[in-house]
């Protein structure tokens, strides 16, 4: 295993050098790595519903969307993020837990208990402190996810709309009542910096990884211009009102919003956001709502849906639509 640390605390940057390690290293790698204040979003949410954005623009926070799925996060000099990518093979079928492992035994190396619970979230006597993320594509995973220690949990809930549903679906009133620092449960750590030199050192210990200074290329360049380029962190969508039909569902696997426009009893196009996370043939699934809307349920009852959508079942999609 590689173990790589950024100084950078440029969002783009360091999302870029994930990407590059991502889809160029051939092993495993883990990655440690802080982003001054920013709100990130995942892959297919939409920014507008997802941020306070008076707020995010106020406070001169900066704005970041990843190539995985899940929820918008906050980030800032109190929080930690690492990233562990690997082969696909070796997540077994639980691939949150496998790729969570080495941050859990690491804290549980300094006497903090940590519970993998719901689909991705770590928490700690009931509360979240870390929340993950994946993508899978040509056989390789990026598992990512945050790391509170001390991180403004006020601004955190000020940044984030997170939706009342995913609230209530999980029992709790409000984001700051749901997740906690673990800054309390490690009162030998004095500070993020002393928390990296631990993790690193289990890492190393237990996993064997040797620590490699970050690689430095234009590919990496061309990366980081994407990230903080206008066309990724606001992918043209044509407003809601211009589709004919709207659905939106919360399920155990994430939120789906679907758009459709028909003209007459077609189907001509369609839109797909919310906090799921991506099959590999997930860039395929729009095409297959186009066609006549009487056979809508007959295309979808044919799909291996959880290659497009993780989790999503033909069941879950016609509930979605209410063709049941």
């Amino acid at each position: 295993m590689k173990l790589y640390i950024s100084h950078s605390h440029n969002p783009y940057y360091n999302l870029a050098v994930e990407e590059y390690l991502f889809r160029n290293e051939e092993g495993e790698v883990f990655m440690l790595w802080q982003n001054d204040r920013t709100a990130v979003v995942g892959k297919n949410q939409n920014i507008y519903t997802e941020l306070n954005l008076e707020k995010v623009k106020a406070g001169g926070i900066k704005i970041a969307r990843r190539i995985t799925g899940g929820g918008a996060v906050y980030h800032d000099l109190g929080n930690l993020n690492y990233s562990y990518i690997g082969t696909a093979a070796m997540a077994g079928d639980n691939s949150f837990l496998r790729f969570s492992e080495p941050i859990i035994s690491a804290l549980a190396s300094l006497g903090v208990s940590v519970v993998l619970s719901g689909r991705n979230d770590l928490t700690v006597d009931g509360r979240k402190i870390s929340g993950a993320a994946e993508h899978t594509e040509a056989g390789r995973t990026l598992h990512h996810g945050t790391l509170l220690f001390d991180s403004d949990l006020s601004m955190l809930s000020e940044c984030l709309s997170v939706d009342r549903e995913k609230l209530s679906s999980k029992g709790i009133s409000s984001v700051s009542s749901r997740v906690t620092n673990i800054k309390p449960y490690l009162p030998k750590i004095n500070g993020v910096a002393e928390l990296i030199s631990a993790i690193a050192k289990e890492i190393s210990e237990k996993h064997g990884a040797t620590l490699h200074p970050l690689p430095s290329c234009p590919e990496i360049s061309k990366l980081e211009e994407k990230y903080s380029s206008e066309g990724w962190l606001y992918p043209k969508r044509r407003l809601v009102s211009e589709y004919t039909r709207s659905y939106k569902r919360r399920f155990s696997f994430g939120s789906v919003e679907i758009l459709l426009s028909l003209s007459g009893e077609e189907i001509v196009s369609a839109d797909i956001s919310g906090d799921f996370f991506e099959g590999e043939n997930f860039s395929l699934l729009k095409d297959a709502f186009l066609g006549e809307i009487s056979e809508l349920k007959s295309r979808i009852e044919h799909l291996d849906l959880d290659g497009y959508i993780i989790g999503m079942r033909a069941g879950d999609l016609l509930e979605l639509f209410e063709l049941c």
